[in-house]
């Protein structure tokens, strides 16, 4: 599976901006784009503004996973790879107990620290000055440390309180991975401030259970469930809890014990970054398996208080990338003289999967996905120049908003007791994605049909919208009129019904007996004519 990228919403230095010196007579491609990360699943910054609004978690959470009820679950322990080095210390721990290949290591004081060497078949482990033997056939030193003391370790970087601690060779190298109940690994996860709404909080705690209790099923090697970095969530250990206003976050977690998403009876894989640009992505466009519950749909709650990734800008130089291109041995165009976007673009305007060509002054013009083109840029770029998502695009940047929009649908009698309408719908909220159109029929509410059909006339008509946005219906209209009207469904915050109008279906009275006499013998025969036939019609 391709490896979910978390994008941890925490205080950071940015640098500052560093404009190249371009030549003047090369052209300059201007990018806008929204969002950082993925965009699958859940916004953080769109639960908080859902919060800001007044929804719960479970609204929150229901809007970013739907289909995924809330429910509570019981866990065992989680482990939690915190790094690989090439050699390991850990100081401040009055440790409680530890083995090393099946003996004790021994007890110390929280002043002593302790060493880790690797071997090819094992570790050496040793307090202080004195060493606690040499077992080269030891895979693993197993450390446990009282949990109200707090220690450090020289890969990590930050402090850390309860747990068991492992270490493994990997020849050259050692593995560390840290062992604790779930909610302690919660309780450390700083993937948002903790000076958030508490229903933002309780909402991040939910959706990080439910990611890590995932992994634990499914986890990333036989001997770690988690990586404690962004590639799956952002764990800071103890300094989450014991940092500013950090009894609020412990206290969503606590508060949401044991609740995680499910579909099916399984927990379900809780993707989330931190800004989705105004609109999500679907599951199956970003990491290729589809999931009900991962859905493409307008978010304009993401535009929250701080989010300053909403919408961007990105400004590169022709020769500038022209450089980037033959550096990644892609091919020489000369100098870039035009960024063009097309084929397999996503729902929300994402370009993992699109091609994207570049022309340039020499040479023929070199076409590659959106992610390599992301991949090229970024990696030679500073941060503050970044391409933050894959939602980019030489254009204004896509956020949609108003109310639904459609046509004056058609509607005709389909045989002697129903009628057949048919129209189109969409919303900017959500341009790619079905709404629900509902149809009345002499004022009263008769059913509701999604506007999913293909029609390429659509497509043609209205291709900011796409051509998948038809709705037919049979309704029942044996009166000799019946009016049949129809209303687009609003899917966005804000907005209200749209009224497609109404038609009046006319039926033809019946044709009525012919009766004609034969002068020759007076007698009377009664012709019924064809088109007076029943016929019933579905």
């Amino acid at each position: 599976m391709a490896m979910v990228m978390v994008m941890a919403v925490v205080a950071m230095v940015v640098e500052p901006l560093l404009v190249p010196t371009f030549a003047s007579a090369q052209t300059m491609i201007t990018l806008s784009g929204g969002g950082y990360g993925h965009g699958v699943g859940m916004s953080q910054y769109g639960a908080r503004g859902r919060a800001e609004a007044g929804q719960t978690a479970a609204q929150i959470l229901g809007a970013y996973y739907p289909g995924a009820p809330i429910e509570a679950r019981a866990f065992g322990n989680i482990r939690v790879k915190l790094c690989d080095t090439p050699s390991f210390t850990m100081t401040g721990a009055d440790r409680s107990g530890g083995t090393l290949g099946g003996s004790m290591i021994g007890l110390g004081s929280a002043s002593e620290t302790l060493t880790v060497t690797p071997f090819a078949t094992g570790v050496a482990a040793s307090w202080g000055s004195g060493s606690s033997g040499l077992a080269g056939a030891s895979t693993a030193a197993v450390v446990n440390w009282n949990n109200a003391q707090r220690t450090t370790m020289s890969c990590f970087g930050r402090a850390l309180r309860p747990g068991r601690l492992i270490v493994r060779s990997n020849g050259s190298s050692l593995e560390v991975v840290l062992e604790m109940t779930l909610q302690e690994y919660l309780s450390g996860l700083g993937e948002v401030p903790s000076s958030w709404p508490t229903e933002a909080l309780r909402t991040q705690a939910i959706a990080g259970r439910t990611y890590a209790a995932y992994r634990m099923t499914n986890p990333r090697s036989a001997t770690y469930d988690i990586l404690a970095t962004t590639a799956d969530q952002g764990y800071v250990g103890d300094d989450k809890a014991t940092g500013a206003q950090g009894d609020r976050w412990v206290g969503a977690v606590t508060d949401t014990s044991g609740q995680v998403l499910t579909s099916g009876g399984a927990v379900i894989q809780a993707f989330y970054s931190s800004s989705n640009g105004g609109f999500s992505e679907q599951s199956d466009y970003v990491f290729v398996t589809p999931k009900s519950y991962l859905q493409a749909s307008a978010d304009p709650f993401d535009q929250a208080t701080g989010n300053s990734n909403f919408a961007w800008t990105r400004t590169y130089g022709g020769d500038e990338l022209a450089a980037w291109l033959r550096d990644a041995g892609k091919g020489d165009v000369g100098s870039v003289t035009s960024v063009d976007f097309g084929g397999n673009i996503g729902a929300s305007g994402r370009m993992d999967r699109a091609t994207i060509t570049l022309t340039g002054t020499t040479g023929a013009p070199i076409a590659m996905t959106g992610n390599a083109f992301r991949s090229l840029v970024n990696a030679r770029t500073p941060f503050a120049r970044n391409l933050l998502s894959t939602k980019f695009g030489t254009g204004a940047p896509r956020v949609f908003t108003g109310n639904p929009v459609g046509s004056t649908f058609g509607a005709v009698p389909w045989g002697s007791e129903v009628a057949f309408a048919v129209g189109w719908a969409a919303d900017p909220d959500a341009p790619m994605a079905p709404i629900s159109v509902h149809i009345y029929v002499d004022g009263v509410f008769t059913t509701a049909v999604d506007a999913n059909r293909y029609s390429a006339e659509i497509g043609r008509a209205v291709p900011w919208f796409g051509p998948d946005h038809q709705w037919a219906v049979m309704v029942w209209a044996k009166k000799p009129t019946t009016t049949i009207c129809a209303y687009a469904i609003n899917v966005g915050p804000g907005d209200t019904n749209t009224a497609l109008g109404c038609k009046v279906v006319t039926r033809a009275a019946p044709a009525t007996t012919v009766k004609r006499t034969r002068r020759s013998t007076r007698r009377r025969a009664v012709v019924r004519p064809a088109s007076t036939r029943r016929v019933r019609g579905r």
